[in-house]
């Protein structure tokens, strides 16, 4: 676990990082990110975005690979909700805009570093010690067959179809 709190730091300092150039030097960024013509509203929206938003979510990353790793886990999930808002927005755009390679590979950075989050937060159990196969959420369809093998035994679950907790509600 310990390599994984070592590369959510790694991320989350790039982050912050990151996020500090677009805050200071935003005309780089502009530049970078070919924004022309540097209006006072685009220099908002690059501090705001690449400046801001990239040092908190930053911020956050260093929150759940610092703190308490039983309390990491909706940290992770928050930041991982970012992300997907990311990548949807590289995607509508290459199929909307068309291709840019600063797009794909701005999308490719964000699918990585959202299938990292996904990786830590699904490795975090319930109370930060690392899951088990077991203590993972299991999928929609294996619970019900989890349901219907327990109610295999008791004739009155298997005849009506619903199980023990859904009768007594």
């Amino acid at each position: 676990m310990n390599w994984l709190r070592t590369l959510l730091l790694l991320v989350a300092l790039a982050h912050v990082a990151l996020g500090a150039v677009g805050l200071y030097v935003p005309e780089r960024v502009a530049a970078f990110i070919g924004l022309d013509p540097l209006t006072r509203g685009a220099l908002g929206e690059v501090r705001a975005v690449y400046g801001g938003m990239l040092a908190a979510l930053g911020l956050v990353l260093v929150r759940a690979a610092l703190g308490n790793a039983a309390r990491a886990r909706p940290w992770l999930l928050a930041a991982a909700f970012a992300y997907g808002g990311l990548v949807l927005g590289r995607f509508v755009s290459l199929g909307v805009d068309g291709f840019s390679l600063y797009t794909l590979v701005g999308g490719m950075v964000e699918v990585t570093v959202l299938g990292v989050l996904l990786f830590a937060a699904a490795e975090l159990g319930e109370d930060g010690s690392r899951a088990t196969a077991s203590q993972r959420a299991p999928l929609p369809a294996t619970r019900a067959a989890k349901n219907a093998s327990s109610s295999a035994g008791d004739p009155a679950r298997k005849s009506t179809g619903v199980s023990q907790d859904e009768s007594s509600a």
